[in-house]
């Protein structure tokens, strides 16, 4: 009972566009602490479910450029999870594809890539992620030889 009038009495957080805001131009500027910060912000506060995608995917941009990439992978599966209809589903498997790739787990990253292709990507997001695949069998390839 404490622990439900603790809960209560803690006062709701309201989303702030201009935090989501801060944390996209951080972002852009290379402030990837502060950029973190905000959207962590945003996401606690109840964002609005059209923006949630972004904001998990910009959290994985963020974890990606600091070279975590196990952080950046639950924010990219969080995205593939719940999301499927969101506009950051199919880059979510392309930045996946990139990580695992860096990680040495090609197979995974093939897998991945290949998920999304099966979607009907749009043509952009399709040649990219062909080159992408294209480029591991090589490496795959150069390494077995």
């Amino acid at each position: 009972l404490t622990t439900l009038e603790a809960v209560r009495s803690q006062p709701i957080k309201k989303f702030s566009k201009g935090d989501y805001t801060a944390a996209i131009n951080y972002l852009k500027d290379g402030k990837l602490k502060q950029s973190m910060h905000k959207f962590n912000v945003a996401l606690q506060a109840n964002p609005p479910i059209a923006l949630k995608d972004n904001i998990h995917f910009g959290l994985a941009s963020v974890y990606y450029k600091l070279r975590k990439y196990s952080e950046a992978i639950k924010h990219l599966e969080a995205v593939r999870k719940h999301f499927p209809k969101g506009d950051k589903w199919m880059m979510s498997h392309v930045m996946l594809g990139i990580i695992h790739n860096k990680k040495g787990e090609k197979s995974r990253a093939l897998y991945i890539l290949n998920q999304a292709l099966e979607k009907n990507p749009p043509d952009s997001i399709k040649r990219t992620i062909d080159l992408m695949m294209k480029k591991i069998q090589e490496e795959n390839r150069n390494v077995k030889s």
